[in-house]
């Protein structure tokens, strides 16, 4: 009897060839996948490092940054002061005005001690002056425009008018030299005021000084031409008296009992922060440091903030920075958009590469 036909075991030629392109198929595929996994974990690394590199050295360059612009502004700051300063001391001093001060009556005397004002008020940065004897609170002025030639009476300070609080706050003070950053209603003027008293024998006997226009100086002072960067100035007790916001400015701030001042500690986030601050401030002012630099959030920002000591005037000078403006930071998507095209640009060149070389076909 005849054996039965046995099955035959090999697979035929096609069906070897297409399990062959079926495996490749599967090795190409591993391939793609693994390439654009490494492509994806190399490219989020490099953005890792990128942004780690990006925040330590932006970081340090912006501190640098803002140590150079409030080094810088302190001079700013002082050397125009520094000529109106001394020649108010000059006037405080002068033995004529004292004279004309204690005997305001005596036209010969007053005749001299407004001519003398007019050569004072010649060489000041603001061209104004004023000069107000104590006994009658006669507002002698005049300005750039000679709005009162020969120097007329442009108001009599009275205590009653809250306008002249500033006047009466002057006299008390221990200070004998005082800025007061004040709106003048009678004068139409909005000016950083440099008072000083005139003393005979111990008493004040007269206030005589003169102003700088308040838009002139914080455009010099609070606005920079560096994007991200602006200043402030505040008194030693943290009173706002330059800021390129006119509404947080404490304006006659002597004037005004403490807790209605407007102070920088009013715009920072936390008890923390204040108190950090205040350090800073303690500080300074004792002379232990020249300069102190603080993260701060201020007005719901966080900025990077630098602070000198002007001690000529008694006033603290804060150069505050948004470092992400400073430096680009808000543009850092760019970057990492361009560093995801490149490592998309990587897989379209060298995958079909890979997938010749390491799988024959």
């Amino acid at each position: 009897m005849d054996n039965p036909t046995q099955p035959v075991s090999a697979a035929s030629p096609a069906s070897g060839g297409s399990d062959e392109a079926i495996a490749s198929w599967q090795a190409r595929r591993r391939l793609v996948l693994l390439v654009i996994v490494v492509c994806v974990l190399v490219g989020g690394l490099v953005t890792l490092l990128f942004d780690y590199a990006n925040a330590y050295v932006g970081e340090s360059l912006a501190r640098d940054i803002i140590k150079r612009q409030a080094q810088f502004d302190r001079e700013r700051i002082l050397n125009p002061l520094q000529t109106d300063l001394t020649l108010i001391r000059r006037m405080a001093d002068s033995p004529l005005l004292l004279s004309w001060a204690l005997d305001e009556k005596n036209q010969e005397l007053k005749r001299a001690a407004l001519a003398e004002l007019e050569s004072y008020r010649r060489h000041l940065r603001d061209g104004s002056y004023f000069f107000i004897p104590r006994e009658s609170g006669n507002y002698y002025y005049n300005d750039i425009s000679n709005r009162y030639p020969g120097g007329g009476v442009a108001q009599v300070m009275d205590r009653d008018k809250a306008e002249h609080a500033w006047y009466f706050a002057a006299l008390e003070s221990p200070d004998q030299i005082q800025l007061n950053v004040d709106p003048n209603p009678t004068l139409g003027r909005t000016n950083i005021w440099i008072n000083i008293q005139v003393r005979h024998e111990g008493k004040v006997v007269a206030m005589a000084g003169s102003g700088i226009d308040l838009g002139e100086f914080t455009r010099t002072v609070a606005v920079s031409s560096t994007p991200g960067i602006y200043g402030m100035l505040v008194d030693a007790q943290g009173a706002v008296q330059i800021h390129p916001d006119a509404a947080l400015i404490d304006f006659n701030t002597r004037a005004r009992h403490s807790e209605a001042h407007r102070t920088i500690f009013d715009l920072l986030a936390s008890d923390d922060e204040r108190e950090r601050l205040r350090t800073s401030f303690k500080r300074l002012k004792s002379g232990a440091s020249t300069l102190e630099t603080l993260h701060l959030t201020v007005s719901g920002r966080s900025e990077l903030v630098a602070m000198t000591y002007l001690g000529e005037i008694g006033w603290i000078n804060l150069v505050l920075a948004d470092t992400t403006k400073l430096l680009g930071g808000s543009d850092r998507w760019i970057y990492n958009i361009l560093i995801g095209g490149a490592a998309l640009l990587i897989i379209l060149v060298l995958l079909p590469l890979f997938a010749r070389t390491a799988i024959p076909p």
